[in-house]
């Protein structure tokens, strides 16, 4: 069995994990929709930057700001409720 096998296999014990207690779906649930809502209000700070001027799209050092730090928010986030997942005594 290789390294395919050993991760269906992990898969399985996980999706039986998951069959006995639903309730373990709320943390990445929540996580998806956080994330999502900060992706939007990222996208929606650096349209407002560049004042809605698509005709001379530029992608200078205010994109590399602000994606940079949407890495750090959203891997914050997912980390938070990674932890949150693990822990929980649901």
């Amino acid at each position: 069995m290789g390294r395919i096998g050993r991760g269906w296999e992990l898969t399985k014990m996980n999706l039986r994990v998951i069959r006995k207690d639903k309730r373990l779906l709320v943390f990445p649930l929540i996580s998806g929709l956080v994330l999502i809502a900060i992706l939007a209000s990222f996208v929606g700070l650096w349209f407002v930057s560049i004042e809605f001027d698509l005709s001379n799209l530029q992608f200078g050092w205010t994109f590399a700001v602000f994606w940079i730090a949407f890495y750090f928010v959203a891997f914050f986030v997912l980390i938070f409720f990674s932890v949150a997942l693990t822990s929980s005594n649901l």
